[in-house]
């Protein structure tokens, strides 16, 4: 769940659902680096723990997103760990939005 337009430099709010797929429980962290080629970047908390994760259970986690630049960008740059298991994946492109100056409703 992402809006579809924000505003420039204004904190919004997505929600990102993790799935386990693994036969046994994992305990999942996801995070979302900052790094200077993205235009969405976390605001406040980066890393967030999903607790551990049974096969087919599901997590919703709230996070905090900042645009810093104009026009339609991507919500990217996201990892899920389970450091038990050293499993990483890399998420990209996970939703576009508009990033305006002022609303326009």
């Amino acid at each position: 769940e992402a809006p579809d337009k924000v505003l420039i430099e204004r904190v919004f709010h997505t929600t990102v659902e993790i799935e386990s797929k693994s036969a046994r429980p994992l305990h999942l962290r996801l995070s979302i680096p900052s790094h200077k080629h993205l235009s969405i970047v976390p605001a406040g908390v980066s890393n967030y723990s999903c607790g551990v994760l049974k096969m087919n259970e599901k997590r919703r986690v709230k996070v905090a997103l900042l645009p810093l630049a104009l026009g339609i960008q991507k919500i990217s740059g996201f990892k899920l760990r389970c450091p038990e298991i050293g499993f990483t994946a890399d998420f990209d492109d996970l939703h576009q939005c508009c990033v305006m100056k002022t609303s326009t409703d």
